[in-house]
C-alpha cells in the first residue's frame, strides 16, 4: 500500500475517534430523540385539561335545593299579625328572605337538618298586598337558589266559608326528630313542638304529652304556640306522643321515637 495513503487514512481515524466515542457515550434513547416524543405527547397537559381538583372545588355540596316554602298566618293580613316562615331545603345553608319595600334579608334559623324558620310580624306602614310575594335565598357552597312563598292560609279561607271550624290544629318542628340519636352528655333530653291553629286557635288545656306511656304533661310548658319538656331519661329507645285540640274540639296527634345512645 502506497505509504501516503495509509497516512492519511490514520489522520481521518484519529479525526473521527472524537466523534464516535461521544455517539457511543450518549445513551440509545437520546441518539433517536426521546424529548421530541414526549413533548408530543404532553402528559403534563392532558392532567391540566382534567383538573380533579378543579372539579371537587366547583361543586363540593351539589346543586342548592328549596322544597317548600311558606307563610302560616293565624287570622288576617292586618298589622300585628306574626307571619310564620318556614322553608325546607338543603341543610347547613344560610337563608333571608325578602318583600319588596318591606323587609330585606330576614333571616331564617335551622331548627332541624333542612329545616328552617322565622317570623314576620306586620306593621301599620306595610302594604299587605305586597306579603304574599316574598322570596326566600338559600346559599351554600357558593351556589344559591330561591323560591317565593305560598301562604298557607286555605285552610282558614275554607273555614271562614263554611261558618265552622273542622279543621284540627297543627303540630310541627317536633324535637329531637323521628329516629334522631341523642348522645347522652349529662344534660337533661329536650323535646318541644310548635302547634298552631288558623281559626278558633289552640286550646292549652288540651295538650297531653306522655314519655313511654307515661304521662308527663304536668312537667312540661305548654302554650297556644308551643310546649317544651325536659328530663334526664335513661339511654335506649323512647317513644313520645302528643295529642293537642283547637277550641272547637278538632283534635291532632303525633307519636315518634329516639333513641339517647
Amino acid at each position: 500500500m502506497n505509504p501516503n495513503f495509509r497516512k492519511h487514512v490514520a489522520t481521518a481515524a484519529m479525526l473521527l475517534a472524537p466523534l464516535g466515542a461521544a455517539l457511543v457515550a450518549l445513551p440509545a434513547a437520546a441518539q433517536y430523540q426521546p424529548q421530541y416524543r414526549v413533548a408530543q405527547d404532553q402528559p403534563q397537559y392532558r392532567v391540566a385539561q382534567d383538573q380533579p381538583q378543579y372539579r371537587a372545588a366547583q361543586a363540593p355540596y351539589g346543586a342548592p335545593a328549596i322544597d317548600s316554602f311558606v307563610a302560616e298566618l293565624g287570622g288576617r293580613l292586618e298589622p300585628g299579625r306574626v307571619l310564620q316562615f318556614r322553608l325546607i331545603g338543603t341543610p347547613r345553608s344560610d337563608v333571608t328572605v325578602n318583600i319588596v319595600n318591606t323587609v330585606r334579608d330576614l333571616p331564617l334559623h335551622e331548627t332541624q337538618p333542612g329545616v328552617y324558620v322565622g317570623s314576620y310580624t306586620i306593621r301599620r306602614s306595610d302594604d299587605v298586598s305586597l306579603l304574599n310575594r316574598a322570596v326566600a335565598n338559600l346559599r351554600t357552597g357558593g351556589q344559591h337558589t330561591a323560591a317565593r312563598v305560598n301562604m298557607a292560609d286555605r285552610e282558614q279561607r275554607f273555614a271562614g266559608r263554611s261558618g265552622r271550624d273542622d279543621m284540627p290544629p297543627r303540630i310541627m318542628d317536633i324535637t329531637p326528630a323521628n329516629g334522631e340519636r341523642l348522645v347522652e352528655n349529662g344534660h337533661s333530653t329536650r323535646l318541644s313542638a310548635r302547634l298552631s291553629d288558623n281559626r278558633s286557635g289552640v286550646d292549652p288545656a288540651s295538650v297531653r304529652l306522655r314519655i313511654d306511656g307515661r304521662d308527663v304533661t304536668a312537667a312540661a310548658r305548654i302554650s297556644t304556640e308551643e310546649i317544651r319538656f325536659r328530663e334526664d331519661l335513661p339511654r335506649g329507645r323512647h317513644v313520645a306522643e302528643l295529642s293537642v285540640r283547637d277550641r272547637a274540639g278538632n283534635e291532632s296527634r303525633a307519636v315518634w321515637s329516639f333513641d339517647v345512645v
